[in-house]
């Protein structure tokens, strides 16, 4: 897989990488797509995020990072997946989406990206987290 994208030059992206795994643990795994160079995120061997995007939406990571800033709420849609309240109920989903808070908001700026205040590097995967919040 690609180098990790917080190597290769950008210092919002190292800062924010740190931030995100922190002492908890990983968070998201930021990487470059080795043909393209673009962001990718997520390591699903490594990081609760993966478990969490898996279990409650059906998405495999890496995840491309592209998505509309700041996230409508009228498009949150478009990333629930079918059966999306027996995924959300479910006890894996919870537990994934708790370990998963836990790990990618240990400050301050971490808290204000997972809550939507402020835009992350990966701002699908932010929609997610929104869309979590809104079923």
């Amino acid at each position: 897989r690609g180098e990790p994208f917080a190597q290769r030059g950008s210092g919002l992206a190292l800062v924010w990488l740190l931030s995100v795994t922190g002492a908890n643990g990983g968070c998201l795994t930021v990487q470059r797509h080795e043909a393209t160079g673009a962001p990718l995120f997520g390591n699903a061997q490594t990081d609760n995020f993966c478990r969490f995007a898996t279990e409650c939406f059906g998405r495999e990571c890496p995840l491309d990072g592209y998505a509309e800033w700041p996230m409508p709420s009228d498009t949150l849609n478009e990333e629930l997946p079918a059966r999306v309240c027996q995924r959300i109920g479910s006890n894996a989903c919870r537990s994934a989406f708790v370990r998963t808070e836990h790990d990618c908001t240990g400050d301050v700026l971490s808290r204000r990206i997972w809550e939507g205040q402020q835009r992350g590097l990966c701002v699908r995967c932010q929609r997610l987290v929104e869309a979590m919040g809104g079923v």
